[in-house]
């Protein structure tokens, strides 16, 4: 499962540099920093997600020595590692900026993050389990 993961990463390097001047131009328009570590952490995974279907990327998993199972849960494990990454990220961005965040805003960010996720890679996977 960690080299699903790491393919991920691996195919995402030259996007995870845009990722430092996406989450700058939220906090240079003020927004809430609930907001910011919101959309910070929806940005890799569902990047992800995006490359993986542009590149129909599904017929190579199912051609690989992993079960779906292990597949989809990759995915969940790599979005909670990428959220945890983001909201370290953005807290150190947030500091260097001296724009003033709670834990609690890093809790609502991450929770309707952990929500929304919960809701669509069900769907997104429906594709990946009829193939």
């Amino acid at each position: 499962m960690f080299n699903l993961i790491r393919r991920d990463i691996i195919l995402q390097k030259k996007m995870l540099l845009t990722f430092i001047p996406f989450i700058g131009f939220f906090i240079f328009m003020d927004s809430h920093p609930a907001l910011i570590f919101l959309v910070a952490s929806i940005f890799i995974p569902f990047n992800a997600y995006a490359y993986d279907e542009k590149a129909e990327t599904n017929i190579l998993l199912n051609s690989l020595p992993y079960t779906r199972k292990e597949i989809i849960a990759s995915r969940y494990l790599g979005a909670v590692m990428y959220m945890l990454l983001a909201i370290g990220v953005t807290s150190l961005a947030l500091f260097i900026f001296n724009k003033p965040f709670a834990l609690s805003d890093i809790a609502i960010g991450g929770g309707l993050f952990l929500l929304f996720t919960a809701c669509t890679f069900p769907l997104f996977y429906l594709s990946i389990l009829q193939n």
